[in-house]
């Protein structure tokens, strides 16, 4: 479990270097596997091995890297939903490619038993491996560490879809053509970008794998025929009029990720990961700023009586993190403000509870700060932040306000 910890934590600290490493390892590793397999299997003994490796390898870095709660959050049909468009244009795709065999009159003469199901695993194999590499393990890592605005959510989303399109260069050491791969990864890039947007708002991995199955059986569809062609031959026949789908993707992510939807995302990112044995408690604060001074105030009541902070308070339910700050700073200072950009994550263990706390520099619109339910307030300069007794988790934003803030 220690060690889960400590490499749940350096992803969570270093996600792109992570990130890339974890993938390379996975590609790495599946190729090692793959020829020891072939010193002893053969044909479609061979394949259904393989893609049951493909299978169980991603599952079991999951639970080691400690991202197996991706199982238990997200709302399935929420997610499903989301990426109906999606899911629509597979449906007509795959009526097109019945519609015109029939009309060219081939037979359907599907293949034998072993055949359907090495395409069933295979089909279940692809998008449940993808899945939980990019969504469940990259997507999180990044997403979680950077997507704690609107332009990491877009940030996120790029960087994660790139990695995903770069994967598929490497089928070129299967024997595609690199004219083919170039334009396969490409296309990647944008179902990548989609997928990271329909997870991002949904938080469902299962709903994910039913859109990534579904794609690629409509793709591989054909291979079920006794009369067609094998995978590498599909792609190799890829041309570049087939980079349709990245600009048709491209397009569906921007909207999924528009201005009045991309909080869905934001919110997601934000949740504290459910990985912490003492309850999780979500708190928003503001860093307000004014004159080259930040303000600070000092605790009433409770067991932190007297310790200094930041104001800000807890998100109520189904309440985002910048909307919780605007209205505990209505509340508890009787003061208008707008969130000029977010600031920094702060997760911090107390004794009964773990903290996860989105710190946003703040400006004052309206108002005069009043104190309404804390002791003491004032303005400091951040030189002079070190010197006072704030909360544990506090001194964390102070770490980080001294990088980013230039005000003495």
């Amino acid at each position: 479990m220690k060690m889960k910890n400590k490499l749940h934590n350096l992803i969570k600290k270093y996600p792109i270097v992570s990130s890339i490493v974890i993938v390379l390892g996975f590609i790495v590793v599946l190729k090692i596997i793959k020829f020891l397999l072939q010193l002893c299997l053969d044909g479609d003994v061979l394949d259904l091995c393989l893609e049951l490796v493909g299978i169980a390898l991603p599952l079991v870095m999951v639970f080691i890297f400690g991202y197996d709660y991706i199982f238990r959050i997200g709302d399935f049909f929420k997610t499903l939903k989301i990426g109906m468009f999606w899911i629509v244009m597979q449906i007509i795709a795959l009526g097109s490619v019945i519609l015109l065999r029939a009309i060219e009159g081939k037979p359907f003469n599907w293949k034998g038993p072993m055949g359907i199901i090495l395409f069933v695993v295979q089909l279940f194999g692809i998008g449940f491996r993808e899945e939980l590499l990019f969504r469940g393990i990259v997507g999180n890592a990044i997403g979680r560490k950077y997507g704690r605005d609107n332009k990491g959510v877009w940030f996120s989303t790029i960087m994660v879809a790139l990695m995903f399109g770069l994967m598929h260069m490497t089928n070129v050491f299967a024997g595609v053509k690199l004219s083919s791969v170039v334009i396969q990864s490409i296309v990647a890039v944008g179902a990548g970008m989609m997928l990271n947007a329909v997870y991002y708002r949904g938080g469902s991995i299962w709903a994910l794998i039913f859109i990534h199955s579904l794609v690629d059986f409509v793709g591989l569809f054909s291979t079920l025929f006794e009369d067609s062609v094998s995978e590498i031959e599909v792609i190799n026949s890829i041309e570049l009029q087939n980079l349709a789908p990245f600009f048709l993707c491209t397009i569906v992510t921007i909207i999924l990720l528009r201005k009045s939807k991309i909080g869905e995302a934001v919110s997601f990112l934000c949740e504290a990961e459910p990985i912490y044995k003492l309850p999780i408690k979500n708190v928003s604060c503001a860093v307000i700023q004014d004159n080259g001074k930040v303000f600070i105030t000092q605790r009433a009541y409770g067991e932190y009586k007297d310790k200094w902070e930041f104001p800000g308070g807890k998100l109520e339910v189904n309440e985002s993190f910048e909307d919780a700050i605007k209205r505990e700073i209505k509340e508890e200072l009787n003061t208008e403000i707008s969130i000029n950009k977010f600031l920094c994550n702060v997760e911090y263990d107390y004794n009964d509870f773990h903290l996860n706390m989105n710190c946003y520099l703040c400006d004052i619109i309206s108002g005069n700060l009043e104190l309404i339910e804390h002791e003491d307030a004032k303005w400091v300069k951040v030189s002079e932040l070190d010197s006072i007794d704030f909360l544990a988790a506090d001194t964390e934003i102070i770490k980080m306000l001294k990088r980013v803030v230039k005000i003495s």
